[in-house]
């Protein structure tokens, strides 16, 4: 006779479902993130944002004031102000922008995590300093573990681009790497 425990743990083969080859095509869930090396580009775009939109503020000012006493308007510079401006920033994205690089992570299971965990144990009664300083060891571990592209680092690889690229663009590959772990099941798109 069969017991239900048996059932419960042993794949039944079922009319049209092929339980191995199912099995064959699965992968763990992935996700990608874009992270960016020349961050401190963002500011210089920001700050030629705002210079331009200070010369068309002045330039609409000085049009308004000149159409008043009846002078034609004589906006050349400014047109060509804001051409130098567009074209600064442009450059200025274009730089930011190749300075990005595709980051995959990938899942990992209960088992790759318990190793993590034993390999940067927390001691009983640790205090704050010690279960942070773990804490951020288990972090930088399992995001190790986890990228698979565009190449994999060690943990002090990591530690040099978290501290090259700043808290938050690395915080983006970090809640990449949790995501895959953490988020709900892939549904069938629609």
């Amino acid at each position: 006779t069969e017991r239900a425990w048996d059932t419960m743990t042993t794949p039944k083969k079922t009319d049209g479902f092929d339980f191995e080859a199912w099995l064959a095509g699965s992968s763990r869930p992935e996700r990608e993130v874009v992270l960016f090396a020349a961050n401190a580009v963002q500011a210089d775009i920001d700050s030629l944002e705002r210079e331009k939109v200070e010369v068309a503020n002045a330039a609409q000012a000085s049009a308004q004031t000149a159409a008043s006493w009846g002078a034609p308007d004589r906006g050349d510079a400014t047109d060509k102000k804001l051409d130098e401006l567009d074209r600064k920033i442009a450059a200025a994205q274009k730089k930011l922008a190749a300075s990005g690089r595709p980051f995959r992570v990938r899942a990992v299971d209960s088992d790759d995590l318990d190793e993590i965990n034993r390999r940067h144990p927390l001691v009983k009664g640790a205090d704050d300093d010690e279960r942070n300083r773990v804490s951020n060891a288990r972090i930088m571990a399992r995001i190790a573990k986890q990228i698979v592209a565009p190449r994999t680092f060690t943990v002090e690889e990591l530690t040099q681009i978290r501290r090259a690229i700043g808290e938050p663009e690395f915080a983006k590959l970090m809640d990449a790497a949790f995501a895959t772990n953490s988020e709900g099941a892939v549904s069938t798109p629609t």
